[in-house]
C-alpha cells in the first residue's frame, strides 16, 4: 500500500525577508524530501521536517496509514516523539554553557566537579572525554538484555530506577580513558550529574530554564521512569516496544517533544541564542581520528548527489526502543532536516557510503534539482 502523505508549507514570520529564490529553494527541497519520505516504512507513523535559516521557512511531511496516531500526524505539531539520544546534544549544549561561564573546564577531570564519585579511570576521565565518548566508562549495552536485545536496565520494571548515577556506570570496562571512541550512555549519565552539581539545579529545571523558556517551546519533556510518550514503536516483525521505559535512560536519552520544538532548538543553535559562536564551533569540531565525533554530535564533510562540493553536516542520531531519529544541520547552508520514524524497519544507512535514506534525504534537501 502506498503511504498517504500530507505535505504542508508553513511560512512563519521570517527573521529576514525571504527572496523569491529562497522560497523556491525551500519548495524545491520540500518536494524532493517528500518523494524520498515515501521510501520510509509505509505501515508506521513517521515525520520529516526540512527548514531554512535565517529565512524562517519549513516543509513538514507526515506519513503512515490510518491509525490512532493519524489525527495527531495530520495536526502536525502535537505528536510527542522520543528525542532519544538527541538528549545528548542538549546535554552537550548545557555543558558548553557552563564552559562559557567558566564554571567547567573541558579538559579538567570530571572528578573535580564530582569529587565523591568513584569513576573508574577517574584520574584520566576529563569532561571532554565524556562528551566525545573516549572516557573508557562501562557501556550498558554490553550488559544483560531482554529477548529483543534491549538492555534490561532500560525495560519497564517494578523495581525502582536508580537515583543519581546508575551503579553500572561505575563498573570497570577494561578500557583506558582516551584509548578509543566507544559510544556509551554512561558518559552522558555522568555529565547529567555533573551539570546538576555545578549548577545546583536538577536536570528538568535546567532544561526548562535554559532551553524551553528562552525558546518559547512547550512540548519538551524530561521523562521520568514510568512516564510514557505518544509513541509505541515496532520492529521489522511488528513486535512493539511497550516494555521499553525511555525515562530509565536518564540524561543519555530521556527527552521527548515535537518535531517543531526540536527545530526551534536547532535554529537557536544556528542563531547563537544558546551558545556563542566560539563555544558552538568547539562543540561542532569533528575529529577525523574519532570518526568525526565532536561534542554530543558528529560533524563531518560528505559528498552528496547533485552537489559539486562536499557539504558540512552536524548530525545527531538516536534510537530508544523502536523509535528512531535523525537531527541534521548544514550550518553553512542554513538547512535543517529532522526525521522521526516509529519502527526499526526503517534503514537510514550512512551518508558517507553514498547511499541509503539519510544520504537521499540530505541530497534532496541540500542539492535539489534546478526548476525546469
Amino acid at each position: 500500500m502506498i503511504a498517504r502523505l500530507a505535505l504542508a508549507l508553513v511560512v512563519a514570520a521570517p527573521t529576514v525577508q525571504p527572496s523569491v529564490s529562497d522560497a523556491d529553494r525551500v519548495m524545491a527541497l520540500g518536494g524532493g524530501v517528500a518523494e524520498v519520505a515515501v521510501k520510509l516504512d509505509q505501515q508506521h507513523a513517521g515525520a520529516v521536517t526540512v527548514a531554512s535559516y535565517p529565512v524562517d521557512l519549513q516543509v513538514n511531511v507526515f506519513f503512515g496509514p490510518a491509525s490512532r496516531l493519524r489525527g495527531k500526524l495530520a495536526a502536525g505539531d502535537y505528536l510527542i516523539w522520543r528525542w532519544a539520544s538527541v538528549t545528548k546534544q542538549v546535554v552537550a549544549t548545557l555543558v558548553m554553557q557552563e564552559v562559557e561561564k567558566r564554571r567547567v573546564d573541558l579538559d579538567a577531570l570530571a572528578t573535580k566537579y564530582l569529587p565523591d564519585v568513584a569513576l573508574p579511570g577517574g584520574d584520566a576521565v576529563t569532561v571532554r572525554r565524556l562528551l566525545n565518548h573516549t572516557s573508557g566508562l562501562y557501556d550498558p549495552n554490553s550488559g544483560p538484555a531482554g529477548p529483543d536485545g534491549t538492555p534490561l536496565a532500560y525495560l519497564r520494571s517494578k523495581s525502582p530506577a536508580p537515583k543519581g548515577i546508575d551503579p553500572q556506570c561505575l563498573k570497570p570496562s577494561g578500557r583506558a580513558p582516551g584509548e578509543k571512541f566507544v559510544y556509551n550512555n554512561c558518559d552522558y549519565v555522568v555529565l547529567g550529574a555533573l551539570l546538576e552539581r555545578v549548577s545546583g539545579k536538577p536536570f528538568p529545571q535546567l532544561v526548562n530554564e535554559r532551553i524551553a523558556k528562552p525558546l518559547g517551546i512547550n512540548s519538551l519533556r524530561v521523562l521520568k521512569p514510568g512516564d510514557r510518550d505518544d509513541i509505541i514503536g515496532v520492529d521489522a516483525k511488528g513486535a512493539t516496544d511497550a516494555g521499553v521505559d525511555p525515562g530509565r535512560y536518564g540524561t543519555a536519552a530521556n527527552l521527548a517533544g515535537t518535531s517543531n520544538d526540536l527545530l526551534a532548538f536547532d535554529r537557536a543553535l544556528l542563531a547563537n541564542k544558546l551558545l556563542g559562536p566560539v563555544a558552538t564551533a568547539e562543540m561542532w569540531r569533528g575529529d577525523p581520528k574519532l570518526g568525526y565525533a565532536a561534542l554530543g554530535v558528529w560533524s563531518y564533510p560528505v559528498a552528496l548527489k547533485g552537489c559539486v562540493t562536499p557539504q558540512h553536516i552536524v548530525e545527531r542520531r538516536g534510537e530508544v526502543g523502536n523509535v528512531q531519529i535523525r537531527n541534521l544541520i548544514a550550518p553553512e547552508r542554513g538547512i535543517i532536516l529532522i526525521a522521526f520514524t516509529a519502527t526499526t524497519a526503517t534503514e537510514f544507512g550512512e551518508p558517507w557510503q553514498g547511499k541509503g535514506l539519510t544520504y537521499e534525504l540530505l541530497s534532496a534537501a541540500l542539492c535539489p534539482e534546478p526548476a525546469k
